[in-house]
């Protein structure tokens, strides 16, 4: 409960501050496995941490340009987009740790589950950056391929598995299924890495 509240409190401030006008949503992006494998930090949840963090940097970085060219001017400050999220490393199955031979919950590849808050001036032009699809009666945006040119882009896809966005029309039972995955990592004794996106990122 703690958790969730201070979730909840941390999004429902940063809005007012901002004038109540981004729209909530929100987001996964999960790292290719296979990537993570060749960097050789499968077992090291620091630099996991690390690499979501650069990724969500990265995306958040294109997305505010594409939407606000000198996104990062101090007359657009309080359109920046806005992050807080948990990344998870684990899942709630078990399975045999493959150095130690231990039986723990199964490693699943990095992925943030977030928040993010999009200023309705810019949500059609960064919802422009992904498909529509119908998921299971909800509406789901997926990050589209080849989105940017670049190689620091091209290494961001290299990396990325998927992106998806939700819309978020109940604050707080998307902040308690963020908060219950940071418990219950904590009471598992696994790790997680708690991530925040300020405006000015």
């Amino acid at each position: 409960m703690k958790e969730k509240n201070g979730i909840q409190q941390q999004i429902t401030r940063l809005n007012r501050q901002l004038g109540n006008q981004h729209d909530l949503y929100g987001i996964t992006l999960t790292a290719k496995e296979s990537f993570i494998r060749e960097q050789g930090i499968w077992h090291n949840e620091d630099e996991k941490n690390a690499l979501i963090g650069r990724l969500v940097h990265q995306l958040h970085h294109r997305l505010s340009g594409h939407a606000q060219n000198k996104y990062q001017r101090d007359c657009y400050k309080n359109k920046r987009m806005f992050l807080l999220g948990v990344i998870e490393h684990r899942a709630k199955g078990w399975s045999v740790n493959e150095t130690t031979s231990k039986v723990e919950h199964a490693k699943v590849p990095a992925h943030l589950h977030g928040i993010v808050g999009i200023h309705s001036d810019y949500r059609d032009k960064i919802l422009e950056c992904f498909d529509e699809e119908q998921s299971d009666d909800k509406l789901v945006y997926r990050l589209k391929k080849v989105l940017f040119k670049g190689k620091a882009w091209l290494q961001f896809e290299q990396a990325v598995e998927s992106v998806q966005l939700e819309r978020i029309w109940d604050l707080d039972g998307n902040a308690d299924y963020i908060a219950k995955m940071a418990d219950t990592n904590v009471h598992q004794n696994n790790e997680y890495g708690a991530l925040s996106v300020g405006m000015a990122a």
